[in-house]
């Protein structure tokens, strides 16, 4: 029986290489086993920039490591410097505080114990000074009013019936 050759790949037209192991390719599979082994040389240039590569990526990796512990080490430090500095200061505006009321409760004591009249003791215990804040002027005017006229003003003076 023949085959008809078509020029398409029925029958082995001798194009194609190696015989009957239908590699397109043309290798014997003697040739194939020899490209598996092939390797680059242990002691090739690639090889060698491989483990100077793998040493510097090693030093980067170990420096990184030791500047992040100190980055550690120096934030703690800060840390507790601040909470130190913060536990001063505190301290510092907590004995002030106590000293100003201290200061305060006893003016007051001494005011309630001299004999002026009751509005001035009031005007004594508020801060009289014009505020460019604050819109009091009417209650200002008030109590100066009062202070100068004293406890019993013309309104406050109760009638006398004869």
């Amino acid at each position: 029986v023949e085959e008809a050759n078509d020029g398409m790949g029925g029958a082995d037209d001798g194009m194609m290489g190696g015989g009957d192991d239908g590699d397109v390719f043309g290798l014997d599979s003697k040739d194939a086993g020899e490209m598996n082994t092939m390797a680059p040389p242990a002691d090739g240039p690639y090889v060698k920039w491989q483990e100077e590569h793998k040493d510097l990526l090693q030093t980067r990796l170990q420096e990184a490591r030791e500047q992040k512990e100190k980055l550690l080490e120096e934030a703690e430090g800060n840390i507790k410097k601040f909470y130190e500095e913060r536990s001063k200061t505190k301290d510092d505006m907590h004995s002030e505080n106590v000293a100003e009321e201290k200061q305060k409760r006893d003016d007051l004591a001494k005011l309630f114990k001299e004999g002026e009249n009751d509005w001035e003791k009031v005007c004594k215990m508020l801060t009289l000074a014009p505020d460019s804040n604050r819109k009091v002027d009417r209650f200002r005017k008030l109590l100066l009013t009062l202070k100068n006229e004293g406890t019993h003003s013309k309104s406050a003076r109760p009638e006398q019936k004869s």
